[in-house]
């Protein structure tokens, strides 16, 4: 950094706010604000570009606003060239040379970024909140839809962060979406169950043998809570629903679907699902029976892979061998009360996300879904046990 400084002429706390990224190397453990592919755009501050200023801050997608004088960022696109890295730089260049006169010299505006007391609220809090996110991960071993896919959405992001420290008034407008305060709600499961939970893990993994929970436990003559619940949450769909006067319905094209739009007269000629039965069916097929949320022969290919798999860990005694090929999932497992208080978290927030998005859909506004459900369900080992944690947005 004292080489680019001197290189520059610059003052090395000014060349420090451009290049080196504090903020980005703050940790968040499991709370940390997902990343993005480099954009095809540069995001610039007016005001900073008028004294031939530019900072990394103006790149972070997570923030709308310039800390330094709190003006809507912009976007450029940058042009074709031998890569994005030079192209930005060349697009860059051209943004200084349109809004500062003295450029490639510095403005004599006096302006001291690394001053700014924007910026040194905004790192205080950085640094408070990553205290506290690291502290309540500390010891987490699962965490809902935590698929290679699974990304929480900015809104999810900041709404927790937000409740584990409040965000200052001074920089809450900054910040793209800086969400809303949730609710934690915490349950303590023994050490028996840890130990259980230990013991199993010997065969299988613990996400596998909770999918595997899910999919078994439906089927027994025995109803669990969870069960009851997703019953419950399916049954006020259908009632909001009523009649089917829905204008869209989901088609297959090509590898994915697709949302179209249709006369509402033309619904009774569609089997194809509307939003709500969507919803109704993916509650199904997650939490409850798969062979009534799949065809006959996904069901089937389903089937088989759930009972080899049972067949396989055998010797955890989570299953009962009911016949040659065919297991239930064992109610005498200490496991049980823990799987059934987690699948009932995941369906009250799926649900209550859910019904947002068909509200929206009811108000005439089809939006892409924000899954804001995942990751709200997460499990930590502690010296005294298990603790689940479920992140209520209601």
């Amino acid at each position: 950094m004292n080489f680019i400084a001197k290189a520059l002429r610059e003052n090395i706390d000014l060349v420090e706010t451009v290049f080196s990224p504090l903020l980005t190397k703050i940790d968040l453990g499991r709370y940390a604000i997902p990343t993005q592919n480099q954009a095809r755009f540069i995001r610039y501050c007016e005001s900073c570009a008028r004294l031939g200023y530019h900072s990394y801050l103006h790149e972070l997608y997570w923030l709308a606003k310039c800390p330094f004088h709190l003006c809507e960022l912009k976007t450029k696109p940058i042009g074709l060239g031998s890569s994005i890295f030079m192209s930005s730089l060349d697009t860059l260049q051209s943004l200084m040379c349109e809004f500062c006169s003295s450029w490639p010299y510095k403005s004599n505006e006096e302006f001291s970024p690394y001053n700014n007391n924007n910026l040194a609220v905004l790192e205080k809090w950085m640094l408070s909140v990553s205290k506290a996110a690291l502290e309540i991960s500390n010891g987490e071993i699962w965490s809902s839809d935590s698929g290679e896919n699974s990304m929480m959405s900015i809104y999810q992001v900041f709404s927790q962060l937000r409740t584990l420290e409040n965000i200052p008034k001074e920089i809450e407008s900054i910040f793209t979406n800086a969400g809303e305060k949730w609710v934690i709600k915490k349950r303590i499961f023994p050490n028996a169950v840890k130990k259980e939970l230990h013991r199993v893990s010997k065969y299988s993994s613990f996400g596998e043998i909770f999918f595997l929970y899910k999919k078994f436990q439906p089927l027994s003559p025995k109803m669990s809570k969870y069960v009851l619940h997703l019953k419950k949450a399916q049954e006020i769909i259908e009632n909001k629903h009523g009649v089917c006067q829905c204008s869209w319905i989901l088609i297959k094209a090509g590898w994915s679907y697709r949302w179209i739009e249709i006369s509402p007269g033309d619904r009774p000629y569609y089997s194809l699902f509307c939003p709500y039965e969507k919803i109704i069916n993916d509650l199904e097929l997650d939490w409850g029976r798969y062979d009534v949320a799949l065809s006959r022969q996904r069901a089937f290919n389903l089937e088989c892979y759930l009972h080899s798999s049972a067949a396989i860990i055998k010797d955890a005694e989570l299953f009962n061998k009911v016949s040659t090929t065919f297991y239930m999932w064992n109610e005498e497992s200490v496991l049980t009360e823990l799987f059934n208080v987690m699948a009932g978290c995941e369906i009250d927030e799926y649900f209550r996300n859910s019904k947002a998005w068909l509200t929206l859909i009811d108000d005439g506004k089809l939006t892409a879904r924000t899954e804001d459900h995942i990751h709200c369900v997460r499990l930590l080992e502690s010296e005294d046990g298990l603790v689940l944690i479920y992140w209520n947005s209601g």
